[in-house]
């Protein structure tokens, strides 16, 4: 005979972590100027630029709780002489549910229900490192003989290397239902398109060398990945950045 048992009973539906908080990470950026023209005294260039941004160590933690009411279900089928896997090594078997193949009874032989009260408790954690690339044109203006303000916009696109795990314990209270702890790990990459903004100050130390600082507006779309038991969805909307570092011209 083969058994089957099916639970009901709590579970956490999902969780949701809405907060904002700032990520630290480096940026290269390469950039190519193509043209240059004189506005009254102020000699105005463009360019294209592409940048490479990681920010590793984004981490989320969260815990929810569940009770109320569990039914454990559970039939018992008629094998008709077939052999269960823990039996035959030669299993598992494959077929359809017309045939070929060993066909089980769809009746069960016999069936019986049991209740008891249950807390779901479901601990999750989320390892995530953003890998961004930036492709857009830039435009410097000058707005005294040192200082420069640059405009930079475009396509930007970011890369999510996440690490998900879970561990969801449900416990009953009088042992009619056995306690149950399921534990899962997903881990995925995946690209996630958008678009971006960015204004900056350069001081001119040299010819070549300069400093620069500034902030940028990012949006992205977000994604979705998971396995049979859960599904994690990153949304990242805007994202408000600052900038500061140096830069060589040659």
């Amino acid at each position: 005979q083969l058994t089957l048992h099916r639970t009901e009973g709590p579970r956490v539906g999902g969780l949701s972590n809405p907060g904002n908080g700032a990520l630290y990470g480096r940026e290269l950026t390469a950039g190519f100027e193509f043209l240059r023209f004189n506005a009254g005294w102020r000699e105005i260039r463009f360019g294209l630029e592409a940048a490479y941004g990681y920010s590793g160590g984004f981490s989320v933690r969260e815990s929810a709780n569940a009770a109320g009411r569990a039914t454990r279900n559970t039939a018992v089928f008629n094998l008709c002489g077939i052999l269960p896997p823990v039996v035959s090594p030669g299993a598992p078997y494959s077929g359809t549910f017309q045939g070929p193949g060993p066909l089980i009874e769809l009746n069960p032989v016999t069936t019986s229900s049991v209740q008891d009260d249950g807390v779901s408790r479901f601990d999750a954690s989320l390892e995530t490192d953003l890998h961004t690339f930036k492709f857009g044109p830039w435009i410097e203006i000058p707005l005294t003989g040192r200082v420069t303000l640059g405009l930079s916009a475009g396509y930007c696109s970011v890369y999510t290397d996440a690490d998900f795990r879970f561990t969801d314990t449900v416990t009953y209270t009088t042992g009619a239902i056995p306690n149950s702890i399921v534990t899962g790990r997903v881990r995925q990459g995946g690209w996630s398109a958008g678009a971006f903004a960015q204004v900056r100050v350069n001081y001119d130390f040299t010819r070549h060398v300069s400093a620069f600082f500034g902030g940028d507006l990012q949006f992205n779309k977000g994604r979705k990945f998971g396995d049979a038991e859960r599904e994690v969805r990153l949304d990242f909307g805007s994202t408000y950045g600052g900038i500061v570092g140096v830069s060589y011209k040659f």
